[in-house]
């Protein structure tokens, strides 16, 4: 084997093992596939912890391979250089040149992987649930308080129609990538695709920019055969053969069998990323019903321990606004505009609430017990809340009254002036 196979054999086995390893090892939720990732975290968490303690990172850390946790890091470094010393000794070990199967069926998983998650992500986005409604909470927090992400967040979820779009763009490639004829350009489109969607991760801090940047790598790898002769097409204006990297049946019984087995996989495919939605009915996420108490309710009248509690800035504490978020969480904005949530556990029979898990530390193990009345759009809400008795009294605000919510298409720039 000479240098430039050597160098050749060397990056492909790179690539080969650190993409199937991370793709092994990452956890990722399915519907109907198994999470094969999760299967190792009783393994992989202590031995990330050890990483850590390798190259000095205090404890605590995160462990698990979340999102961009310092474990997700740190196992991914490890993968790197574990993958590149593995691939010298296997292109040492192996004089002989690429086995052409390898790299082609390689490929082939890659294009499937790349596709499977392109479907998955393009349907979380039409069927709202990637980019859901904002959060009563986020409507009313001050765009100077929000985090970039959720900012982000916010704005892509406001809008049905790009959302719609922005996972039909993803869709289109996702599809493309499944057949050998139109494999090039789902692989150009979804490159496009995943280069805005990378630098949408770095620049608005979405914590998804390790995976992001896989997927992105992975495109890079499939694009790599073309490249040659995109080269001579488009910069050298030569006429070249597109490669068709596939697998091609060599009887009719092959055919036959590769008919069915390929369309079984597509269908598993698109089970996988649309199942979900179809066997709950919950194909629009904006419209999905909420809880009674899902919503925003300006505190008009305040008591604590018998004493009305101006709505001033004299009184910072005293509750401005409560909100319900469908997660689960009861939320108190204060007149000085801070937000502290607190799980809640609603008992529809006995109208009453617990809170617990507060998010502001003085409160932070404790639970606390109050009872609601719901009278047509206004709410009563009465009881210990920790060491104070409280009653407040508040009125339902019409969230699609807010401009963010309200109307969605303006033609003309008057309409914004009137």
């Amino acid at each position: 084997m000479n240098q430039r196979n050597f160098i050749q054999s060397g990056f492909f086995y790179f690539v080969f093992t650190f993409s199937l390893l991370y793709i092994l090892f990452f956890p990722v939720p399915y519907y109907l596939f198994p999470n094969v990732g999760s299967w190792f975290t009783s393994v992989l968490n202590p031995f990330v912890g050890w990483l850590g303690n390798l190259f000095g990172i205090r404890e605590p850390f995160t462990h698990e391979l979340w999102s961009d946790s310092t474990g997700h890091y740190l196992f991914t470094g490890f993968l790197v250089i574990f993958s590149f010393i593995a691939s010298i000794f296997v292109s040492l070990l192996i004089k002989k040149d690429l086995s052409p199967k390898l790299v082609k069926w390689f490929h082939i998983f890659l294009s499937y992987y790349l596709a499977l998650t392109l479907l998955k992500y393009g349907a979380d986005k039409i069927f709202k649930h990637q980019f859901y409604l904002p959060e009563p909470n986020t409507l009313y927090t001050p765009v100077g308080q929000l985090t970039p992400d959720m900012l982000f967040w916010s704005t892509m979820g406001s809008s049905y129609s790009y959302t719609v779009f922005s996972g039909i763009i993803e869709i289109i490639p996702a599809l493309l990538l499944l057949f050998r004829k139109t494999r090039l350009p789902g692989i150009l489109i979804s490159f496009a695709v995943l280069v805005n969607v990378v630098m949408l991760n770095f620049g608005f801090d979405i914590t998804v920019k390790i995976y992001s940047s896989f997927l992105l790598l992975i495109t890079i790898v499939l694009l790599a055969p073309y490249i040659k002769s995109l080269y001579s097409i488009f910069v050298k204006r030569e006429n070249a053969d597109i490669p068709l990297i596939g697998y091609e049946p060599q009887s009719r019984s092959g055919l036959l069998y590769y008919t069915l087995t390929k369309t079984f996989v597509i269908g598993l495919l698109l089970y996988e990323s649309t199942g979900f939605y179809f066997a709950t009915g919950n194909l629009n996420d904006d419209l999905s019903p909420k809880s009674e108490l899902y919503g925003a309710y300006d505190v008009y009248l305040f008591t604590d321990n018998g004493k009305i509690i101006p709505a001033s800035m004299s009184y910072p504490g005293r509750f401005r606004r409560v909100f319900f978020h469908r997660r689960d969480y009861f939320i108190v904005q204060t007149m000085d505009d801070k937000f502290i949530d607190y799980n809640v556990l609603v008992d529809k029979n006995k109208k009453t609430l617990t809170l617990y898990n507060s998010g502001w530390p003085a409160h932070h193990e404790l639970t606390s017990e109050l009872t609601y009345q719901i009278q047509e759009n206004s709410l009563v809400i009465y009881g210990y809340f920790f060491d104070s008795y409280i009653t407040l009294f508040s009125k339902k605000i019409d969230l699609k009254k807010l401009p963010l919510l309200g109307e969605k298409m303006h033609w003309t720039i008057d309409q914004f002036k009137n």
